[in-house]
């Protein structure tokens, strides 16, 4: 369920945000929540659950600048600035992303290849989807029933903070927890523990 502000901020702080930080991201969280919903058909952001909150902080590299693309090491820190998101179920069976930054937005049926339209918006959701749904068809894992993944985010873009790559794990940890895939033996088998999943997300980004 999608934590109060006051719970959630608490959470920040306590996993090292600092209090002014952790302010901003609840209220980007507020407002993916706030906007996500307006104009979808049977997108619920009421809190209800399996809804979730989550921050994801972007990242700079000290060290081996997109080395890890390669398969080789880099030594990278995490910022105060990231990613807040929202997600919850949708009537129908797609998923839907919301930028609520920019106002864009874009459906993805289940039975459709993710196509990110003719301005590109949503290439990098549109190429994390197509992979995730052949990797999970592959373990026999299905989607069943729609969701609706809303954000903000206070990372600039093309700064060398790593928002692609933050947005990939945030729409991963929405999606995995709305449909539950790591009650799913095979998905754990392959994703055991959170540097798998890294590894496979950093993948994914590469285009390997």
């Amino acid at each position: 369920m999608i934590p109060n502000p006051a719970v959630l901020r608490e959470r920040l702080v306590d996993e090292g945000l600092s209090p002014g930080a952790a302010d901003e991201a609840v209220r980007r969280l507020l407002r993916a929540a706030a906007l996500g919903g307006s104009g979808t058909d049977g997108g619920r952001l009421d809190g209800e659950p399996p809804g979730a909150g989550f921050f994801v902080p972007g990242r700079i590299e000290l060290l081996g600048k997109h080395t890890d693309y390669a398969g080789g090491r880099s030594l990278v820190t995490a910022l105060e600035a990231g990613i807040s998101a929202v997600v919850v179920d949708h009537a129908e069976a797609v998923i839907e992303f919301v930028d609520t930054d920019t106002g864009a937005r874009a459906r993805f049926p289940h039975d459709r290849e993710p196509d990110p339209g003719p301005d590109g918006d949503f290439l990098y959701p549109a190429t994390y989807l197509s992979r995730i749904r052949t990797d999970l068809a592959a373990l026999g894992v299905e989607l069943e029933g729609g969701a609706l993944v809303a954000w903000s985010s206070s990372l600039p873009r093309a700064a060398g903070m790593s928002s692609s790559s933050a947005l990939l794990v945030t729409l991963h940890l929405a999606l995995a927890t709305r449909y539950r895939w790591a009650e799913s033996p095979r998905y754990r088998e392959q994703l055991p523990s959170r540097e798998a999943l890294a590894q496979y997300l950093a993948a994914v980004e590469a285009g390997r």
